[in-house]
């Protein structure tokens, strides 16, 4: 028997029987172990509930404060769609900081090492996310969890219990911390190119244009159609990708249908907006 094996019983195994460390022997009922999954699990749902106060600013601040929508419209819609992202994305996410940070081989003689570490890693991480969000300071949950993992790591490795860097097979072809961290320097530059180049574009044929308000009514579909792609290519590709098994042609093509769909929908819509915008500027 391993020494998993000797915590969590084997797969199919009668818990009634089974006579391993983590199970009184005559009862089948967890033991010393027990609290720790209890713990665990109030502090996940302090983490879920922490995540969810602190993104939906990250996500919703710009739409409410140009009162596109009204802030409990933005928690309406984020109680939906943080969930169906965390569902349908969250996976990868996950494994990442299981797997990435520090080797679940390192604590194969003593997973119930593991398992109390990252109890206190959720209970730190959500501990600190909630107190900034009660001082309204925009946060990471991602760079709390991912320290409070190294943190205990250390503690109970030094170096050696952290996965610094490592060589994978799929894309991007390596993990470990280092990577995650210089996705943090990486991922605002690239996102600061790509949205100044897509205002500059607006501002060049859109805004600045004599019927600006058209070539809006015009444009609106087309960007609809392309956030619509991104999103639907990448929830099929990455987060559904062990369930599908598809390829990233065959996750193209799927996102693609599905942004004409959408498309063919926002006709009516893009249809009423000029005679909105009409009746708007006749009022004035």
């Amino acid at each position: 028997m391993s020494s998993l094996d000797a915590v969590y019983p084997p797969f199919g195994t009668d818990v009634t029987s089974w006579t391993g460390t983590n199970f009184l022997t005559n009862q089948g009922v967890w033991s010393e172990y027990h609290w720790i999954v209890i713990v665990g699990a109030l502090a996940m749902i302090a983490m879920a509930w922490s995540i969810g106060a602190n993104d939906v600013a990250n996500s919703f601040a710009t739409s409410v404060g140009a009162r596109t929508i009204t802030l409990w419209q933005a928690c309406c819609i984020a109680a939906v769609f943080e969930f169906v992202g965390a569902i349908a994305l969250g996976g990868e996410v996950s494994k990442t900081i299981a797997g990435s940070i520090t080797s679940l081989t390192f604590f194969e003689d003593s997973p119930e090492i593991f398992m109390y570490g990252m109890m206190c890693a959720l209970i730190s991480a959500a501990t600190i996310v909630t107190v900034a969000t009660y001082l309204s300071a925009a946060v990471s949950t991602t760079h709390s969890i991912i320290g409070a993992v190294m943190g205990f790591a250390l503690v109970y490795g030094g170096s050696n219990g952290v996965t610094w860097s490592k060589d994978i097979p799929d894309f991007p072809y390596v993990a470990g911390f280092v990577p995650v961290i210089l996705s943090w320097f990486i991922s605002p530059i690239v996102a600061g190119v790509l949205s100044c180049f897509i205002f500059c574009m607006s501002r060049l044929t859109i805004l600045r244009a004599e019927n600006a308000a058209m070539r809006a009514f015009i444009a609106l579909p087309l960007l609809i159609i392309l956030t619509v792609f991104i999103n639907i290519f990448f929830v099929l590709y990455k987060g559904a990708k062990n369930e599908l098994h598809w390829e990233n042609q065959q996750a193209a093509w799927v996102a693609a249908a599905i942004s004409a769909g959408t498309l063919v929908l926002s006709i009516p819509g893009t249809l009423w907006l000029p005679r909105r915008h009409k009746k708007a500027m006749a009022d004035l």
